[in-house]
């Protein structure tokens, strides 16, 4: 990806390797910006056990990983899990309760 975002979270020491469009993510505000601009390409080939495992090894978010793996033990929305990863920027404290 190329310019600036601007993180608030933590950027990883090794990246999510994004598969569909070859690109290494290092931050939650770089997979959101990801999420928003190729939605069309968000599927279970990037919401799945190894994105969570990312966010609570590489960015330290124990909490929204829990919640994201929550959701795959029923049939979830796509709505749901993108909430949960937007939510989490824009209020990281929200997951504490």
């Amino acid at each position: 990806m190329s310019g600036y975002i601007l993180c608030q979270t933590k950027k990883a020491k090794i990246p999510y390797y994004i598969e569909n469009i070859s690109t290494n993510v290092y931050s939650l505000e770089e997979l959101c910006y990801y999420f928003y601009h190729n939605l069309y390409l968000v599927d279970e080939s990037i919401l799945n056990e190894q994105l969570c495992r990312w966010l609570q090894e590489e960015l330290n978010l124990p909490k929204l990983a829990a919640k994201l793996r929550s959701l795959f033990t029923r049939n979830f929305s796509l709505e749901e899990f993108l909430y949960l990863s937007l939510i989490h920027i824009s209020e990281p404290t929200r997951l504490d309760v």
